[in-house]
């Protein structure tokens, strides 16, 4: 929501492609940063498994660096107590550049502490227009490649207006997200809770055991699926 709010192009990618679909579909859109969330979720999931994700992450990561527009890899972390930590910035990196000597200039580290301070963010505030591409989502490649779709700041928002007319989200509920983030049914929902002023549930890996733990521990009120969940 940031980089859309900043007037900017989102390209989220799916996070079960392989390091070399990743690179093909992101070098289509002449990217110029990518932003890697080391972790996502306050509760580590049954089946999860989490060395294979980070070294699937690594080549993907390294695979998208190769592409001439890119100018910056962000690595996002966001630790906190309570939660089983995967991966620090720090860690991360070591890994990476273990891997990869020359990136010591082009990784950016994003730290939780330094993200209040002012300093640390070069905010713009261009006007955004409906008109303007929002997002760029890629389709499911059934019959093909997957292609990039331009999904407009309209589109978004008349899609998530859409979904509150007919779903009774409030600022009461918790809205378990089990739709990938990359496809527009699982942003448009998010947004639509963001605009309800509801609570969100990550899970940082999809299992049937750990959707039915996460409702019955957290309460959950929504969520969407799929037939194939």
């Amino acid at each position: 929501m940031g980089i859309v709010g900043a007037g900017a192009i989102a390209t989220p990618l799916n996070q079960r492609w392989s390091p070399e679909e990743a690179a093909s579909a992101a070098s289509g859109t002449d990217p110029i940063s990518l932003i890697v969330c080391l972790r996502c979720g306050e509760k580590k999931v049954p089946h999860s498994n989490i060395e294979s994700r980070d070294s699937q992450l690594i080549s993907t990561v390294i695979q998208i660096g190769k592409i001439s527009t890119l100018e910056s890899i962000c690595l996002i972390s966001d630790d906190d107590d309570d939660g089983v930590r995967i991966r620090s910035c720090q860690e991360f990196l070591q890994m990476l550049l273990t891997k990869h000597q020359d990136w010591k200039g082009k990784i950016l580290s994003c730290f939780e502490e330094d993200a209040t301070n002012a300093d640390t963010w070069r905010w713009l505030h261009p006007p955004v227009e409906f008109g303007n591409t929002a997002l760029l989502c890629f389709t499911s490649g059934s019959t093909g490649k997957p292609k990039a779709v331009a999904v407009t700041h309209r589109a978004l928002m008349f899609q998530s207006l859409a979904k509150l007319s007919f779903v009774p989200y409030t600022s009461d509920s918790l809205f378990l997200h089990t739709a990938a983030l990359c496809h527009v049914g699982g942003l448009s929902s998010a947004h639509a809770m963001l605009m309800a002023r509801g609570k969100h549930l990550f899970l940082p890996d999809f299992t049937a055991q750990g959707l039915l733990g996460a409702v019955e521990a957290f309460n959950v009120t929504a969520m969407i699926a799929l037939p194939t969940m």
